[in-house]
């Protein structure tokens, strides 16, 4: 908004015959004889003129500040004045309100004649014509030009921007139009977001946690991580590169300690490789690269060792190039279990109960530990590797828990080992001193006799 359409609105509402320009109220001498002498001014808006030249030296000392920014400082030094009276202040609050109303409506009413010329780019990102009356379209006013978009191109703009990661770290951006590599308006954010709501396309998670940001990114990044980390996972399994995949898979099956053992072919068919392991790409990326204060950390974590291993065992030789001498020809070992068949496998299990959760069971384990160490004389530092083997799953190949104790624990049971040595020494010279005596008399025994 600009200053001069606000001085002359203001007055225009006050219906003051004479209007003062914006430039012409550098003079406080010439305001108080062109317009508060004069009779036909009414006596409850002089003030008016006292608020506007306020506003006007605040703009002249802040060049670069916005009126709306100096506007209400203005007024709030109107409403704090004790030597104007509440008829007063109440008056300037109406007279503001309605200017302000006026603007903005003008502002829309030009908003909307520009909308109707024709935008500048009419095609969506596949190049192809967007018809303007439908209803999954919008156009957008952006640097005094207008553009049309799909909504479904849109929201693919923005959860791009917003699911944005650096090696799975979170670092996302602000949408920025595809033309221009400028950031979207927050009006027009705001556009984007209500015509949305508007149709039955499936609506983003990202965006809508964004829009109760106040579309705000620092704040958005700090309050959504896990759920960004979560749709980058999402977004590289389905967008991402073909050769960044296979590294992920590779350095999925040499972190088992089953599947390690495979010798695969450097020139194994990569679409294939990636056809075959992109089902357990989701568990391992959850697994190395998510959250590890949660249940589905380690029910992922084993649901991918047993998956793994099933495929191990199922073939052995996975991976391995096979040369047929006689008909000259070069095959590779490809058969596994599908996705299909390792859920079922899973789903067995879970039905037999032969399986609980990783984190169960460390903590009915250690709980056992405690038990048998409080009902036995047994030494605690003979139970430093526990069998968490349990019969009938056999699929369990990380049979062993390392039990260790705080540090604080470790220096009391220290203190105690030290105490049990220095008081052993004693206790032999008492039995000595003991086995003396007796000895003795049973000397003068025998000599009485």
């Amino acid at each position: 908004m600009k200053p001069n359409l606000f001085f002359y609105m203001i007055q225009k509402i006050m219906n003051c015959s004479t209007i003062i320009q914006y430039e012409e109220f550098n003079n406080y001498f010439n305001i108080h004889f062109q317009v508060i002498n004069k009779p036909d001014i009414l006596e409850n808006t002089w003030y008016i003129y006292h608020f506007l030249r306020n506003l006007y030296y605040r703009l002249e000392i802040s060049k670069h500040t916005q009126l709306s920014q100096v506007k209400y400082s203005s007024l709030h030094d109107v409403l704090s004045n004790l030597f104007y009276s509440d008829l007063i202040k109440d008056e300037c609050i109406r007279i503001i309100g309605k200017t302000n109303r006026a603007i903005m409506s003008f502002s829309r009413l030009i908003h909307i004649y520009k909308l109707k010329s024709p935008p500048k780019i009419d095609m969506d990102l596949n190049m192809k014509p967007i018809n303007i009356h439908c209803k999954k379209s919008i156009i957008l006013r952006e640097n005094n030009n207008n553009f049309m978009f799909t909504l479904s191109d849109l929201l693919n703009i923005i959860n791009t921007s917003l699911s944005n990661c650096s090696h799975f770290f979170v670092c996302s951006k602000f949408p920025k139009n595809p033309y221009t590599n400028i950031p979207f308006s927050i009006s027009n954010m705001y556009n984007i977001y209500y015509k949305l709501k508007q149709t039955d396309l499936p609506f983003s998670c990202l965006f809508h946690q964004f829009y109760k940001s106040h579309f705000d990114i620092e704040t958005f990044k700090i309050n959504n991580e896990i759920l960004i980390r979560e749709e980058a996972f999402n977004q590289f399994i389905k967008f991402g590169l073909a050769l960044d995949q296979e590294k992920k898979i590779r350095f999925m099956l040499k972190s088992n300690q089953w599947t390690k053992s495979w010798s695969i072919d450097k020139d194994f068919p990569q679409e294939q490789l990636i056809d075959i392991f992109k089902p357990l790409l989701k568990l391992y990326l959850d697994v190395e690269y998510g959250s590890k204060d949660c249940e589905k950390y380690y029910l992922y974590k084993k649901k991918l060792s047993i998956y793994l291993t099933k495929m191990y065992d199922f073939n052995k030789l996975f991976g391995r190039k096979i040369i047929n001498v006689k008909n000259r020809s070069v095959s590779y070992n490809s058969k596994h279990l599908t996705f299909k068949e390792l859920e079922k496998t899973y789903m067995n299990l879970v039905k037999d109960n032969n399986l609980i959760s990783y984190q169960n069971d460390i903590n009915i384990n250690i709980i056992d530990i405690f038990q048998l160490f409080n009902n036995s004389e047994m030494n605690f530092w003979e139970l430093s590797l526990i069998d968490t083997h349990q019969p009938g799953n056999e699929n369990s190949h990380d049979n062993s828990l390392d039990v260790s104790l705080p540090d604080e624990q470790h220096g009391e049971v220290n203190a105690e080992l030290e105490l049990n040595a220095e008081l052993e020494p004693n206790a032999e010279i008492e039995s000595e001193s003991e086995s003396e005596s007796e000895s003795e008399s049973e000397q003068d025994i025998t000599d009485n006799a």
